[in-house]
């Protein structure tokens, strides 16, 4: 192995751990941890009591027998993008732009970057465009669901979580 990666497998990569750790939240509720913390943990110390009585234990047992997903895929990824992954994003694209302008030799013009980008036959400011693409896509994604979450938090009196 020559120790050069291919053409696209870091974006690729990143692409499919997002994905796959996108699932996985889905599968761990918030809501499960909410509802126990609500009805079980709070009610302990404030009243003495579990509150039994409330049925509560019902509908926490059937959401572990049938679970449902109270967000889609795209929202659980673009969180997941929001939350950690777009700064390894970015940090990712800042060392690929310093690499870009310092190695060999430091740069003398612009022109010479998208030179240093070229990949084999693909142009420099293909390579660079489709880069850009990449993490603009990923940091619309993030905003869009963000101003969306935001805007259901709003109309639930900002209130984020069951109460």
């Amino acid at each position: 192995m020559n120790g050069k990666c291919k053409v696209g497998e870091p974006g690729a990569f990143s692409a499919a751990e997002i994905g796959a750790l996108a699932h996985l939240s889905r599968y761990f509720s918030i809501w499960r941890s909410r509802w126990l913390e609500t009805h079980f943990f709070v009610p302990m110390p404030r009243d003495g009591d579990l509150h039994t009585d409330d049925n509560w234990q019902s509908t926490l047992a059937e959401d572990y027998r049938n679970p449902q997903h109270r967000v889609s895929y795209l929202v659980a990824i673009a969180r997941r993008v929001r939350s950690t992954h777009l700064w390894i994003l970015l940090i990712q694209t800042a060392a690929y732009i310093g690499k870009l302008v310092v190695h060999q030799t430091p740069i003398t013009d612009f022109r010479e970057i998208v030179r240093r980008a070229d990949i084999g036959p693909l142009p420099g400011t293909v390579a660079l465009g489709l880069g850009t693409l990449y993490i603009v896509s990923w940091i619309a994604l993030a905003l869009g669901v963000g101003h969306r979450d935001a805007a259901r938090i709003r109309e639930r009196g900002g209130k984020r979580s069951m109460d």
